[in-house]
């Protein structure tokens, strides 16, 4: 079985050892390629516009619902899963009526829909019949997981990379600033050399003595894991958009626990330190409270390295084996058989078997 996987910025996040990248496109090829019978493999969205017979070849196509001009390619050719990683929302702030009535008319032409946003899946099932499962970003947690180093003397809290562009997310990362400041924490955060924003911009922002916070050199996520996030005591990303849920996948997978917002796979690595945007008290009590509380701080730790095994590469390779290869085998009855489904609920389970479930498919069901 051939499975391709396309996006638009592959390569971004790559590391050692893996023929994919994590945290972007490609991290669905590792998962895909735990499982037998299956041949997965990255082709870039433009090479596939430019080469259209290509997906003669391609048994499962993967790609953002976003990409609609490759799309168009897979339909009726081959089995084409959609990934909503956010673009599903955009159907309401569409203005031209013309234009919405297309994207919703694209959306329906998949077999079936990933999503990973909150509310995403509810969401979308007012304007599509096609089934949607709600299916986390996976994670490599034989390259992200507890290591011991050494925490800074004070208390910190990490903000990771300081957000350069005026998204709505900017002012909720200086909130965080701003929540670090009050409880006398210091930031650890990092700088990309790229970006228009200086250090004194964000001294002049906040107001936050320079001595409050701790730069470090730009790098990727594999070296902030094993450099700074991992020395602060808690992480801190109060954020309006899913893409930044590999800030919180990679804190919880390295003993971290995260303050975040209430995205459908935040909520799900630890209910009890996420919050709404505006509950201000709420997150200065608890981040108090994993300050002052060590079996507090112990337990938080102790979930979320738990409920992110749910969110494992050989986690979600057993849910493709489980839920999507069967579907993909039985697609002419696909309506049928999603009407009992309900990824929502299997998100919650943890699976502690997940290794054993891949064995035992590649032993009885491999694939031919």
């Amino acid at each position: 079985m051939r499975v391709v996987i396309t996006g638009t910025i592959p390569g971004r996040f790559v590391y050692p050892d893996n023929n994919f990248s994590n945290f972007c496109w490609e991290s669905w090829g590792n998962v895909w390629s735990l499982i037998d019978g299956v041949d997965c493999e990255f082709i870039s969205h433009d090479d596939l516009i430019e080469e259209p017979e290509l997906f003669d070849d391609i048994d499962i196509f993967m790609a953002t619902m976003d990409l609609e001009e490759v799309l168009n390619h897979a339909f009726g050719k081959c089995f084409v899963i959609m990934v909503e990683h956010g673009s599903g929302h955009k159907i309401d702030i569409m203005v031209d009526v013309q234009e919405r009535v297309k994207f919703i008319e694209h959306i329906n032409k998949a077999d079936l829909i990933l999503n990973s946003t909150h509310g995403g899946k509810d969401y979308m099932s007012l304007y599509t019949d096609t089934p949607i499962l709600d299916i986390p970003v996976p994670i490599d947690l034989d390259v992200f997981y507890p290591r011991k180093i050494d925490k800074f003397d004070d208390s910190t809290i990490c903000i990771g990379e300081t957000i350069d562009s005026a998204h709505s997310d900017r002012p909720l990362q200086y909130q965080a600033i701003s929540i670090a400041k009050h409880v006398g924490a210091k930031i650890s955060t990092s700088l990309n050399p790229d970006f228009s924003i200086t250090k004194q911009d964000v001294f002049d922002l906040t107001g936050i003595p320079e001595s409050d916070i701790l730069f470090y050199p730009h790098g990727s996520m594999l070296e902030m894991s094993r450099g700074y996030m991992a020395r602060s005591h808690i992480s801190m990303m109060v954020s309006q958009r899913p893409t930044f849920g590999r800030f919180t996948y990679i804190s919880s997978a390295i003993g971290i626990p995260c303050i975040a917002s209430k995205f459908m796979m935040y909520e799900k690595i630890n209910d009890e330190l996420t919050f709404g945007y505006m509950d201000i008290s709420e997150i200065i009590n608890t981040v108090i409270k994993l300050r002052d509380d060590v079996d507090f701080y112990n337990h938080c730790q102790s979930k979320s390295l738990d409920n992110i095994k749910q969110m494992s590469n050989s986690a979600i390779a057993v849910r493709i084996c489980n839920e999507i290869l069967p579907f993909y085998k039985n697609n002419s009855n696909k309506n049928y058989y999603m009407k009992w489904q309900n990824g929502t609920d299997l998100d919650f389970k943890i699976i502690e078997e997940s290794g054993g479930g891949i064995k035992q498919f590649r032993t009885e069901r491999s694939l031919r």
